[in-house]
């Protein structure tokens, strides 16, 4: 029975109706929002179409402006210590040794949690009344009138920890399995040459997961700079606004000012900035080969 050449596209319809449905009809309504006047306060005035007024607006912006510069700080705190310790990890289970399987399923479980969950069980964790890790803090005489996230000097990096515990066995695993898929003839012909180990991870470990070191880096990057659910969830973007990040700025402007033709130019400022920046580091990353 000969196969139609057309079936394959009747199988994959299905797909790119839903791409359709949830991808490119959202955004091209997001476009046309971002060129409108529009406020959710007021449904029955129709929508004005006002140009770039809303990215001007948004260029001269201060609030804005604060809140990419935390944006900045917490993917600069975050990032590179999960880049680090996923290594670190990575290296240490690619190593067989008694109960490695135990420990790796062990490591992933944080994965497997929706950043809804995290943010709410570090929440009740950070919670100054009853959380453990306020308790272990105030049994240290620290934050004894407060918590960790009640405090705007440190509410951003206890976001870090968050980030770091939930996204770490992400970056390991991308990395673990590109170090499992190595070849073992370079290794051996290293050792037998008495080659050290830092030598063998610098000059051959290192350069050969350098792709997955850059896929693992680029999907957190674009993760990171866009996080909301735990930061919602522990902090609401406060205290006052030391975790106020682009995407919760966002937020409030769309459904607190209830804004949306302003919140569709910060969405799409954030998208672009994105892929720019994640374009940038790709380019780096490829020249440093």
């Amino acid at each position: 029975m000969k196969r139609s050449k057309s079936q394959p596209w009747l199988w994959l319809l299905p797909s790119f109706f839903l791409l359709i449905l949830v991808g490119i009809i959202p955004f091209f309504i997001l476009l046309y929002l971002s060129f409108s006047d529009y406020f959710l306060l007021y449904p029955d005035i129709p929508r004005v179409f006002v140009g770039f007024k809303n990215f001007k607006n948004l260029v001269f912006d201060p609030w804005t402006y604060n809140a990419l510069q935390t944006t900045f700080t917490f993917v600069g705190i975050a990032l590179p210590l999960e880049m680090l310790i996923g290594l670190g990890l990575a290296l240490l289970f690619s190593r067989p040794f008694k109960g490695i399987t135990l420990l790796r399923t062990i490591m992933l479980v944080p994965l497997v949690i929706a950043p809804l969950v995290t943010g709410l069980i570090w929440n009740q964790m950070f919670n100054p009344d009853f959380g453990i890790i306020t308790y272990f803090l105030h049994s240290l005489g620290l934050f004894l009138n407060s918590g960790p996230t009640i405090d705007p000097s440190t509410a951003l990096f206890s976001i870090v920890v968050v980030d770091i515990w939930h996204w770490t066995p992400f970056v390991m695993l991308i990395i673990l399995s590109g170090i499992l898929a190595l070849p073992k003839e370079p290794f051996e012909a290293a050792k037998i040459d008495g080659a050290s180990k830092w030598q063998i991870f610098k000059n051959i470990t290192l350069p050969l997961i350098r792709y997955p070191l850059t896929v693992a880096f680029l999907l957190r990057f674009m993760e990171a700079f866009k996080i909301f659910d735990e930061i919602w969830i522990i902090t609401g973007g406060g205290p006052g606004d030391a975790t106020r990040v682009v995407s919760i700025h966002n937020y409030k402007i769309a459904f607190y000012r209830w804004d949306l033709g302003y919140g569709a130019a910060i969405a799409l400022f954030l998208e672009y900035i994105t892929i720019i920046l994640c374009a940038s580091f790709y380019k780096v990353l490829q020249k440093s080969d």
